[in-house]
């Protein structure tokens, strides 16, 4: 009876999500970037024709469902997309997890915006939910849903500063970018509250490879870029 109908809406859920990532990890990896651009825009409009058919099948998505969705936006970088899913997850009262922020932020630095990079991490930092409850309330009740981002959720954030300052083609905003990846990285061993860096783990930061060639990236990139930024580097 029930048990086997919902049994069988599981199966279907899996099996849709299952297709919708390989779909995803089929997008070819050796291409310029444009093309790799327009390819994974072209996956993206799949995955989403697959989720809105196994929605018109009458399978409810789950979370991993939704975050192989966000996933797909964030290969395209999709912003707009991105956040138009997680306020279908909230509608579905559905909790987005670290997995789901970090794919938000992805996008906008696959974007390489750093701009809405920092506004998708500000909107994690801000959401709030009490268990059962569908509004905001204080950080003091036990039972608030809060996101505590993780260092690889971190790294992707630093990762939107770079990028920008890579492909920016303009030296001022190149600079600017590599400050900002310096300023937070201050203020996150001075475990500040600017951004919620003080719920970010330190010691993993200092761990982790790809956190900290990033922070390097930028201080070599301000070395390398005036005279007046190696004095204060220093």
């Amino acid at each position: 009876g029930a048990l086997d109908t919902a049994g069988a809406e599981d199966k279907a859920i899996e099996l849709y999500t299952e297709l919708m990532q390989s779909t995803i990890d089929l997008q070819p990896r050796q291409l310029h970037r444009a093309e790799r651009v327009t390819e994974a825009n072209n996956v993206l409009v799949k995955v989403f024709l697959v989720f809105q058919q196994m929605k018109a099948a009458g399978a409810r998505p789950d979370l991993t469902c939704y975050n192989v969705l966000l996933k797909a936006c964030a290969r395209a970088g999709d912003t707009n997309h991105a956040y138009d899913v997680i306020k279908e997850m909230k509608t579905s009262i559905l909790e987005p997890n670290d997995v789901s922020w970090r794919l938000l932020v992805l996008s906008a630095a696959n974007q390489n915006r750093s701009d809405l990079a920092v506004a998708a991490w500000k909107l994690g930092l801000e959401y709030r939910r009490k268990r059962g409850h569908r509004r905001a309330i204080l950080d003091a009740d036990p039972r608030t849903v809060r996101w505590n981002p993780s260092v690889s959720t971190f790294g992707t954030l630093l990762s939107s500063f770079i990028n920008e300052a890579r492909y920016a083609g303009d030296e001022r905003r190149s600079i600017a970018c590599y400050k900002q990846v310096r300023t937070i990285y201050d203020k996150l061993l001075g475990a500040e509250k600017y951004l919620g860096l003080d719920r970010i783990n330190v010691m993993a930061v200092l761990d982790s490879t790809r956190t900290m060639t990033m922070v390097l990236e930028a201080m070599v990139g301000l070395l390398d870029a005036l005279p007046s930024e190696r004095v204060e580097l220093l």
